[in-house]
This record gives C-alpha cells, sequence and structure tokens, in this order.
C-alpha cells in the first residue's frame, strides 16, 4: 500500500514540477510563489512512504534544503544563506557515499579534491568581478558540490552498479543545474532556462539522490534481515 502511494507521490511531483514551470513561464503568478516551495516537502514525502527506515539525518537536510527554496523565493536579501544551505546539503550527500564506501584512501580523495579547487578557482576568479554576490559563500558551496561529484565519479570507477549510476546522474545534474542558474542569474536572464530547465534539472538531481538513498536502505535492511534468519 505504501509503495503503491509513494508511485502515486512521484507522478504528482513530477506533474507540480510541468505544471508550476509552465505556469511561471506564462507569467501566472497566482500561487507561484507557494508552488516553486511545493517540490522539497513533495519529495520528502515520497521518500518516507518508500523507505524501509526513515533516516531522520536526511530528512534534516531536505528541511535545509527547503529553507534555502524559502529564503530563495520570499527572502532574496538573504540570498547567501540558501547558497550555503545548499552547500550543506551537497556535503550531506558527498557524507552518504563515505558512509557506504569508507576504504577510500584519504591522501587520494584529498588530492583530488585539492586538483578540483584550484581548477576551480582558476576559472572563477575571471567571473567574480562580474558577480554582485559574496564570494564566500559560492566558494562554500562549489567546495561541497565538487567533493560530492569527486566521490560519485570515485564510486562508480570503482564499480558500475544501478546505486552508483544514480550518484553520476545525480551529482551531474546537479552541476549542470548550478551552471543554468549562474547562467540566468549572472550573464543573461532566459524565460525557458528559469522557467523550465532550472526545475526540471532540480527535480531530477535530488531525486536521483533520494532514490539512490532508498536502494541503499533497502540493501541494509536486507542483509540485517538475513544475519536475524541466519
Amino acid at each position: 500500500m505504501k509503495a503503491q502511494l509513494a508511485n502515486y507521490i512521484l507522478i504528482i511531483l513530477i506533474a507540480h514540477t510541468l505544471v508550476y514551470s509552465t505556469l511561471y513561464y506564462l507569467d501566472v503568478k497566482l500561487y507561484t510563489g507557494f508552488l516553486e516551495v511545493l517540490s522539497v516537502p513533495i519529495l520528502g514525502l515520497y521518500y518516507v512512504l518508500k523507505s524501509n527506515r526513515v533516516d531522520g539525518q536526511y530528512l534534516l537536510v531536505l528541511l535545509a534544503m527547503l529553507m534555502a527554496d524559502v529564503i530563495n523565493t520570499f527572502f532574496l536579501s538573504y540570498a547567501n544563506l540558501s547558497i550555503l544551505l545548499y552547500g550543506i546539503v551537497s556535503l550531506y550527500y558527498a557524507y552518504l557515499i563515505y558512509r557506504v564506501n569508507k576504504e577510500y584512501s584519504l591522501k587520494k580523495l584529498t588530492i583530488t579534491i585539492g586538483v578540483y579547487m584550484i581548477l576551480y578557482l582558476i576559472i572563477i576568479a575571471q567571473l567574480f568581478t562580474y558577480l554582485s554576490i559574496d564570494f564566500g559563500s559560492i566558494l562554500f558551496y562549489n567546495f561541497c558540490l565538487g567533493v560530492f561529484v569527486v566521490l560519485s565519479w570515485m564510486n562508480f570507477t570503482e564499480k558500475k552498479s544501478t546505486e552508483n549510476y544514480l550518484l553520476i546522474a545525480s551529482s551531474t545534474l546537479i552541476v549542470l543545474l548550478s551552471i543554468a542558474f549562474a547562467f540566468d542569474k549572472y550573464v543573461t536572464k532566459t524565460k525557458i532556462i528559469d522557467a523550465y530547465i532550472i526545475n526540471i534539472l532540480f527535480l531530477a538531481g535530488h531525486s536521483c539522490m533520494t532514490f539512490f538513498k532508498i536502494r541503499k536502505e533497502k540493501v541494509v535492511y536486507y542483509y540485517k534481515n538475513l544475519k536475524i534468519k541466519m
């Protein structure tokens, strides 16, 4: 019953994103602000219904993401705080990967992330003269996102599984989301990017991570039950 209800919730989530994006694109202002912040609560409901064992930490992370959405929608003067919250979400995603694969070499991980950050800083340094936003929040967000991307690719190169394909999809989509958002905000305002691309990438990227979390919980649940039976 729960699993079937979860599937309906997933359909509602997809429909909600498409409806909201269309209303936004058509400049229908009625309730669009409220609709904009509904994606994360619906995703959270899907997770609760689909999960074998609900993780309180993950719900807190979804709450942080909801707070970031609310700030971006209703309190734009606190945009830096929303960027920090999104960074925390990405860092938690990286932690989830590390938690299931603790044998990573800390030295190898540090070097890889260090190389990523150097390349990132070279690129971003050329752009910051045009950006009217706090350097620290942007740096923190991209560091956290970089750790997530690096870990997802390291995981994928070691083992190509459905879970790791979901990780690659999630990290890639969230990177594309960040690029689309920055392009739309700081380079040129494009209605189709603002209305459709950003919302769809947001839904797809974070949904893939939720799918990964659910699948990993099922594996843990299965092995725990197997040990009990043995």
